[in-house]
């Protein structure tokens, strides 16, 4: 495996081409609006708007924040374990923990970048990316990303199978 340095560089990449992109977005949607605002101005606005509900959440509901906190760690940890595991076995090697929590959100957020619906390709793109730099073969990587999109979809889509199911028995 290379060094580190190349990821981090990729992803401050990512991470600035991604708040250009949205300052960009953001200044469309404000002229279409007849709103002529700054990009600073407005990102100042909405980081004031931000800071205000953590504060009022804090102060509010702290247990349902460190609730949600140990859900997301335990979520993003099992996450990045599917695919170190999907990787592995997709002849990737062994992946250490803290390199597939890093590439994982780096490419879960480049796929929030709207260049397609649901991030479809841009999320395997990024992965490839950061994956490569690390020694991992671009196949495992696509194929590991779309092995666990299907899972994802098709786990999304059983309770809505069963949902229909129940309805159309319920009609009979």
């Amino acid at each position: 495996h290379r060094e580190h340095a190349p990821v981090i560089e990729d992803l401050a990449v990512v991470l600035v081409l991604g708040t250009l992109t949205g300052i960009g977005l953001g200044r469309l949607v404000g002229l279409a609006q007849g709103r002529n605002y700054g990009p600073l101005q407005r990102l100042a606005g909405f980081l004031g708007d931000v800071v205000a509900e953590v504060g009022y959440a804090a102060r509010h509901y702290p247990q349902r924040i460190l609730i949600n906190l140990v859900l997301t760690v335990i979520k993003f940890g099992l996450i990045a374990s599917a695919y170190g595991a999907a990787l592995r076995s997709l002849g990737g090697g062994a992946i250490a923990m803290g390199d597939l929590v890093t590439i994982v959100a780096a490419s879960s957020l480049a796929a929030y970048i709207p260049l397609s619906p649901n991030g479809l390709g841009t999320a395997e793109a990024v992965g490839i990316a950061l994956f490569g730099h690390i020694g991992v073969p671009q196949a495992a990587v696509l194929a590991a990303y779309l092995i666990l999109r299907a899972l994802v979809m098709g786990l999304a889509w059983v309770p809505v199978g069963l949902w229909f199911l129940s309805t159309t028995l319920r009609r009979a």
